[in-house]
């Protein structure tokens, strides 16, 4: 037995109003199932259920390549939704373009730019090039390993000081 859409529609309007995202009307579908019908599409929820298996069941490597579509189209978007499943902070700031550490215009790796933050307090500190990233990383992410690297090239520094024709491959740090 179907029941016309006009008793439906008295409910979904209600639902509408209230910002739900389905309702239901104890009605059942022209399908015959009682469920409750999506706001947004108004389709019974087990006939779009089975129709979302069916399409899988028919064409299973659609939702990745869809998924995978999307995820390349909108970059920012979903390198947010994965900082936030991952439980890193939301950044404080855009990306500027240009390395906050070492001042590289290129951000290396993949060439994207590195949210980093503090694993102990979750703050967000800044953006990375990939070499910066690593680096902090590999010197344990705080402030006594980058001091006992700056210790250690002191040290080096002290007993080799280089002739002027030696040429320095990497530009001068912009801080100090």
């Amino acid at each position: 037995m179907f029941f016309p859409p006009s008793a439906r529609s008295n409910a979904r309007a209600a639902a509408k109003a209230a910002g739900a995202p389905h309702y239901f009307t104890g009605l059942p579908c022209p399908r015959g199932h009682v469920d409750g019908y999506f706001v947004s599409s108004n389709q019974c929820r087990t006939c779009s259920r089975e129709r979302q298996a069916k399409a899988y069941k028919d064409n299973p490597g659609r939702g990745a390549i869809k998924a995978s579509a999307w995820r390349q189209k909108n970059r920012d978007k979903y390198r947010i939704q994965e900082w936030t499943r991952s439980g890193r902070p939301q950044p404080t700031r855009p990306e500027p373009g240009i390395c906050e550490c070492c001042g590289s215009f290129d951000a290396g790796g993949k060439g994207t730019w590195h949210l980093d933050h503090c694993y102990q307090t979750g703050k967000f500190r800044g953006w990375l090039c990939n070499h910066c990233n690593l680096a902090i990383g590999l010197l344990g992410d705080d402030l006594k390993g980058a001091q006992c690297a700056v210790s250690y090239l002191r040290r080096a520094e002290e007993e080799h000081v280089p002739s002027k024709t030696e040429n320095n491959p990497r530009p001068s740090c912009p801080v100090g």
